[in-house]
């Protein structure tokens, strides 16, 4: 009985219970190996979509390493954060290094530049031209720009020169009706011959004096020449064009030229470009100044009127919760609109270079919905305290959170 009961058993053949009494001695159970189980693709006649393949196994595969991946990175995060923690004074100290250092470096990238010459050039009038044998070099330099009379003040002075010693008196031309006086108006001029002198270069005094001379030229905003009046503040955009030649007392012309440009106007970029030009039998130089808003100016405009919508949309926002939805606010959070009131017209006059007036177009999508939306919230959180106590919740208010509160 006991060996037909070893051969239907396959534990009791094994070689480590050969000669053993399975009835009083202890026997050793080996398990079969395990097999390796793969899956393989079926199909579901009845539900295709129910049906696995391949490419459910490699998707599979893929999320597990995305889930190992995800878990590795905020493992990374939590050990960061904890070291920062446990060293919170060199933490701080490398945070406020790095946003010093960012904002420094981004504020130096707008800085106001010098007039460029980039857009000089120095074709056109030669030496070889036998009616014009000699050539002046002028340099300019900005000194103001007056976006409110529109005129444009630029020292020139005569860098070289290729007239001789014993060279004739010269007198430099400038085109008169661009010129501007004390009051800011043209100094007039004819259509004909609008050309005024504004300086006369003696080559034999030129070591006893100082050969700079000062023009305020007047600016124009014509949309011809792409310009664009202060209403589109800060984005205005003004040109002049000013004409020059140079002719001797005794009648010879001589060739004028832009050799270099620099200054600064605080608060604008200006850009230099120049040609010779030939109107009849007089050659010169015209050359055509571009003033734009700085770049900082720009920046900085926009970044207030984004505050400023920001502020008023938070406004309303508590104005909508407390008011209309019931729920309960600190008394000094509701009269806080009536104070940014007058908050915005000093933030609106704090715009440099902005226009004195009220009209310009960054006032009618920033300053003048803004004060009317934190008016509109200002009454309405003030006029709350004659009817309840404001900084208590409502019923409806509390019954809205709890029910919100039990179906989460």
């Amino acid at each position: 009985m006991a060996t037909e009961t070893r051969a239907e058993v396959p534990w009791l053949t094994s070689p480590d219970n050969v000669g053993l009494n399975p009835l009083t001695d202890p026997i050793i159970v080996t398990p079969p190996p395990l097999r390796e189980t793969r899956i393989r693709p079926t199909t579901n006649r009845l539900n295709p979509e129910l049906s696995t393949s391949t490419g459910d196994a490699s998707m599979c595969k893929q999320h597990r390493t995305t889930a190992r991946c995800t878990h590795r990175i905020h493992k990374i995060a939590r050990d960061t954060i904890s070291n920062a923690a446990q060293h919170w004074m060199l933490a701080l100290t490398l945070i406020m290094a790095a946003v010093i250092s960012i904002s420094i470096a981004v504020g130096w990238s707008l800085r106001i530049r010098p007039v460029p010459d980039e857009g000089l050039d120095d074709t056109g009038i030669t030496l070889h031209d036998n009616e014009i044998p000699y050539k002046i070099e002028l340099g300019a330099n900005l000194i103001e720009v007056d976006t409110d009379k529109q005129t444009l003040t630029v020292d020139w002075r005569i860098l070289n020169s290729t007239c001789p010693s014993d060279c004739p008196t010269t007198k430099i031309l400038i085109d008169s009706t661009i010129l501007s006086d004390s009051s800011g108006s043209s100094t007039g001029g004819t259509l004909n011959d609008s050309f005024t002198s504004v300086y006369t270069y003696n080559r034999s005094f030129v070591g006893r004096d100082l050969p700079i001379f000062r023009t305020k030229l007047i600016m124009t905003n014509f949309e011809s020449w792409g310009g664009r009046s202060a209403q589109m503040y800060p984005f205005d955009r003004y040109t002049t064009r000013v004409s020059m030649s140079a002719i001797t007392v005794d009648g010879e012309h001589v060739a004028l030229e832009i050799s270099g440009s620099g200054g600064i106007a605080v608060g604008f970029n200006v850009e230099l470009q120049n040609q010779h030009y030939q109107m009849g039998n007089r050659t010169g130089l015209m050359h055509l100044f571009i003033v734009t808003r700085a770049q900082v100016i720009r920046v900085y405009a926009i970044l207030i009127v984004m505050a400023i919508w920001l502020i008023t949309l938070t406004f309303i926002m508590a104005c909508v919760t407390s008011v209309f939805f019931g729920k309960g606010i600190k008394g000094e959070v509701l009269v806080l609109p009536v104070a940014t009131l007058f908050a915005f017209t000093q933030l609106r006059s704090s715009l440099p270079g902005a226009p004195s007036g009220f009209g310009a177009e960054i006032d009618f999508v920033g300053i003048l919905p803004c004060l009317a939306l934190l008016t509109f919230s200002a009454v309405l959180m003030c006029a709350i305290f004659l009817f309840r106590d404001p900084e208590k919740d409502t019923s409806w208010w509390r019954e809205v959170v709890g029910k919100s509160s039990q179906s989460v």
